[in-house]
């Protein structure tokens, strides 16, 4: 799939514009633009978490809104482009009619048309039923896209879209305010009569687009420069829009469930990893062995592996490394490599060494260090110390990440989670939810475990500045029955910087004999470069360490090798003189000989 579309201002033809009142300019995906600061600390340290005051009975006792809400059996795509460059949105299959519960009939291609009047009533206030549209030729045989913004039913939607000869309807969710632009939800009938009329009469595809979907597909043929003008979609083809699009079931691929807009910008991505991929991260992580450092507060026996790869990834990490790409739209070296955290709690406590986290909970914390306000310099850089190090419960790297995925790689239930292939895992005794207890002008929400699913949040503001209502944590295990209990998630950071060659190439092939584990002689090297000089400088001078220290003894062993193969030829080319030599004497002893006789002859003459 195509990165998620920023926000832009509502463009639906000037026609329309009225209706979509004035949104905001920042989205879930768009939010992700800039950053600074580091790793997980204690709530404590920051203003920003009064209602979660550390205590994970406090925490059960909120009042909460819970994720995911969204199935895959619901999503739908919308594409248009060419095989070089294709764009895609995210759609919400309505929950009536037939064609929209088969799969095997539900793809249409055809031309996206906006409806007149576009929300499908106009002034027609007080007709029961408005009637079809008044562009109905234009409509006929083609994809309608109507907003929902004069609050008729969706039923009612569809069958004005019918009625106008529509062979599919997009309804834009415009109904939800500027605050929730990326807002979509499943469409139902309101009453048994509409349940009843749509079972006999729908048989065209209904599918919701939140309003920045509406927006992206509405100023799809509009220049960049040109988009903030209110009057360019009158004079581009189409209104804005593309001359066709497909539409179909969005089946195992990637797709979007926003959470909540900002402070922080939370939203879930489903189906990021396969089942297959999941276990087969459980089985690495297993394999490389978890650690425990009490250093986290609540996180009991926690225990955390980072798996570094970086650019030596397999053909199975490169796919995931792709669709990441894809998906989010920052390349693969703005992120971290895995770590991998196993909670844990009853039964066996020391099926992988001792390294789970007590009670299967981490109590609410950030993914950046926290200094007081107006902190110095040296505070500032003594927070970021406690947390930065190679060490897998430590923070990479030593700037804040402006954004955190989390993926869930097992379900806590009595199923078994594996990869075909062998490797399983158990996934698990119920509960484990990753909570947000203090989201800006909306109730905390939970996100429930589900194998793949993806939980982004944002560390930090628009401005780049730390967000103190990310604070977050990890829910109690519960449930399930006997014996353990167990939850695995696995956890990428998102830098507004690539990572340097030391961390993408150098750390990842010094910790290939570990099976992805950084040396301890490396994470010791790391933590003194530090402690001497600080993070910011202490972190340039690894760096330059990590990559020139091995070219040097690359350099080192060339040069033996090379001495040794010169002394090898050296040794050879003194033979080869020596033997000249001894020729050469030879012919002179002969010579002499020769004088000799000569001379003895000369002498016999004389006499």
């Amino acid at each position: 799939m195509m990165p998620r579309p920023t926000l832009r201002p509502p463009l639906l033809l000037s026609a329309a514009a009225a209706l979509l009142a004035s949104s905001s300019s920042s989205s879930s995906t768009s939010a992700m633009a800039t950053a600074t600061a580091t790793s997980s600390s204690s709530l404590s340290s920051s203003s920003g978490g009064s209602r979660a005051a550390g205590v994970k009975k406090d925490l059960l006792d909120l009042d909460c809104e819970s994720f995911p809400q969204r199935t895959s059996e619901e999503a739908a795509v919308v594409e248009w482009g060419h095989s070089a460059i294709i764009s895609a949105l995210d759609a919400v299959v309505a929950g009536f009619g037939t064609q929209t519960s088969r799969g095997a009939f539900f793809e249409v291609e055809a031309a996206p048309v906006l409806a007149d009047p576009i929300d499908g009533v106009g002034e027609k206030t007080e007709a029961e039923y408005p009637g079809p549209l008044k562009n109905s030729d234009e409509i006929h045989g083609n994809m309608a896209v109507i907003t929902n913004h004069a609050d008729l039913s969706p039923v009612m939607l569809t069958r004005i879209a019918k009625d106008s000869g529509a062979a599919a309807l997009m309804v834009v969710n415009t109904a939800d305010g500027a605050d929730q632009p990326d807002y979509v939800y499943r469409m139902e009938a309101e009453t048994d009569e509409e349940a009843r009329w749509a079972e006999e009469n729908v048989d065209i595809p209904v599918v919701m687009v939140s309003r920045t979907s509406g927006n992206v597909l509405t100023t799809a043929t509009i220049p960049e420069e040109m988009r903030n003008d209110p009057n360019a979609a009158e004079h581009a083809p189409n209104g804005g829009m593309p001359d066709r699009v497909r539409l179909y079931a969005g089946g195992d691929r990637p797709f979007f469930e926003d959470a909540a807009p900002d402070h922080p910008t939370i939203y879930l991505i489903h189906n990021m990893l396969s089942g297959a991929e999941c276990a087969k991260l459980i089985d690495s992580a297993e394999k490389a062995g978890f650690e425990y450092d009490g250093k986290l507060p609540g996180e009991g026996n926690g225990g955390r592996v980072a798996l570094w790869r970086g650019q030596l990834e397999g053909h199975a990490g490169k796919q995931i490394e792709e669709r990441m790409e894809q998906v989010m739209g920052y390349p693969a070296e703005h992120y971290s490599d895995w770590q991998i955290s196993k909670y844990t709690s009853g039964g066996d406590e020391t099926a992988s060494g001792g390294g789970m986290y007590d009670d299967g909970y981490a109590d609410p914390h950030y993914d950046y260090a926290t200094a007081p306000p107006r902190a110095t310099k040296e505070q500032q850089e003594a927070a970021i110390r406690r947390v930065a190090g190679l060490r897998p419960h430590q923070h990479p790297i030593t700037h804040t990440a402006m954004a955190t995925v989390s993926v869930f790689l097992n379900e806590p239930g009595p199923s078994i989670v594996s990869d075909g292939e062998g490797a399983s895992a158990p996934a698990g005794g119920g509960g484990g939810e990753i909570f947000f207890p203090n989201i800006k002008d909306l109730d905390p929400l939970k996100v429930a475990p589900r194998v793949g699913l993806a939980v982004v949040h944002h560390n930090t503001d628009a401005e780049g500045s730390y967000d103190p209502y990310s604070v977050h944590a990890d829910m109690p295990l519960t449930g399930g029955g006997g014996g353990a209990k167990v939850k695995y998630v696995a956890r990428k950071f998102v830098y507004d910087h690539p990572l340097p060659p030391s961390r993408r190439v150098v750390l990842p092939f010094l910790a290939m004999p570990l099976g992805g584990r950084i040396p301890g002689f490396v994470a010791d090297a790391h933590d003194a470069l530090l402690d001497r000089f600080g993070p910011q400088d202490g972190t340039k001078y690894f760096d330059k360490l990590a990559v020139f220290v091995p070219l040097l003894i690359l350099l080192g062993v060339a040069s033996a090798i090379g001495q040794v193969v010169q002394k090898q030829m050296g040794g050879g080319g003194g033979g080869g003189e020596s033997s000249k030599a001894k020729a050469g004497d030879g012919k002179k002893r002969s010579a002499d000989k020769k004088v000799k006789k000569e001379s003895g002859k000369s002498k016999k003459k004389k006499a």
